[in-house]
């Protein structure tokens, strides 16, 4: 883990942010590994998923699977992998809880795509007008969205 402060506590994402709830936030990947690369993480600061809420966690999976059918009607994806992982050992470099949202198309990365996602380090980052352009485009389809809650009777569900 890093000794610096948390990036997504220390404001650095809000311009990554495209979709957020009371609990959670969808923000846009800085160095996506293809389009559409997204991430689901707690508003509140916590490392593990054990360090969730009931609510947090109940939140989770239903505000994962509405971005992931957003990133993959915007992108044009066949299918979505969902990845987290805890701790350094299994990978994790930002030590706050995130889940991977990655939307997929036939022969898109090479089949260890794995190892290609835990090295964010030497995939480039994006620029600030790339970013601002897909976090819009994310905010655009989202704003058109079918009207429905993700977590029916969760307060904060996304809208």
């Amino acid at each position: 883990m890093h000794a610096n402060p948390c990036p997504f506590c220390a404001g650095e994402i809000a311009p990554a942010t495209f979709a957020e709830t009371l609990q959670l936030r969808a923000i846009y990947n800085r160095a996506p590994l293809v389009p559409g690369h997204c991430l689901i993480i707690p508003q509140l600061h916590v490392t593990t998923l054990s360090q969730l809420s009931s609510i947090e966690a109940s939140a989770l999976v239903p505000f994962a699977a509405r971005i992931a059918e957003l990133v993959m009607a915007v992108y044009g994806g066949t299918g979505v992998d969902l990845s987290l992982q805890q701790g350094q050992s299994a990978g994790q470099t930002v030590s706050h809880l995130h889940l991977h949202v990655i939307p997929r198309h036939e022969g898109d990365v090479m089949a260890d795509w794995h190892s290609e996602l835990l090295d964010s380090e030497h995939r480039p980052p994006l620029r600030s007008e790339d970013m601002a352009r897909e976090v819009a485009r994310l905010r655009r389809a989202l704003a058109m969205w079918p009207e429905r809650t993700s977590a029916p009777g969760i307060p904060g569900a996304l809208e």
